[in-house]
């Protein structure tokens, strides 16, 4: 089952990281570490403009409670992230009913986007249990588990990069020339990454929409 969430706001370096700097953040591992399973592994990219990730690796590196931190720039705006720090409660509740998330409700939105924490437990029961828990309350919306075949993190960034510079725009304000520059690749892989981000796009859209309805005939 897929279940949404409108969870409360709490105090974690991961928020604190994504609300002061409205950083784009892909995570790409989330897990419990030691004993008791009473600390979280995560593992993410973050996607910001380049001269923030020196005051970001600064922040991190004196996050409280964070440590077995490996920071690695990969591009001039993209930085990975491997971490360990203290378990939220609600996350450890999700992980002793067999759940994961979705989403995460420790980071800030993209830009129209709800704050909101969607999750996936294998029955009703895990549902009830949560609900149960402090912190996450009532479900806004409950469905069945459908995988997403979505946007990978770099897809993401690519689009996220070619609309805030105005590649998008009418009329358009940046070539791809200043996407690549943003993102820190060639054109050509600038291109590859828009192209390929532009048609999952459009056929989800599609699909969503259903079949177009045939032409008149005559």
């Amino acid at each position: 089952m897929e279940v949404h969430y409108s969870p409360r706001a709490e105090d974690h370096w991961l928020r604190e990281l994504t609300d002061r700097w409205g950083v784009r953040l892909r995570l790409r591992t989330c897990r419990p570490v030691g004993a008791g399973a009473g600390r979280l592994l995560q593992i993410f990219e973050i996607a910001t403009r380049p001269e923030e990730i020196g005051p970001i690796q600064r922040y991190l590196r004196s996050a409280p409670g964070v440590t077995d931190l490996y920071l690695a720039p990969v591009a001039p705006n993209r930085l990975f992230v491997r971490a360990v720090g203290p378990m939220p409660p609600a996350c450890g509740r999700l992980f002793e009913v067999g759940g994961y998330c979705l989403s995460c409700r420790l980071v800030h939105p993209g830009p129209g986007e709800r704050r909101g924490w969607s999750i996936a437990v294998p029955g009703a029961s895990a549902v009830r249990t949560l609900s149960r828990e402090e912190g996450a309350g009532r479900p806004t919306a409950i469905r069945p588990f459908a995988p997403s075949q979505g946007l990978t993190g770099r897809q993401l960034d690519a689009l996220t990069a070619a609309h805030g510079l105005g590649y998008y725009g009418y009329p358009r304000r940046a070539g791809l020339a200043d996407v690549a520059r943003r993102l820190g690749i060639g054109r050509s892989a600038a291109a590859e990454l828009l192209r390929r981000a532009e048609h999952k796009v459009v056929s989800e859209e599609l699909d969503r929409s259903g079949p177009a309805p045939p032409p008149p005939s005559g």
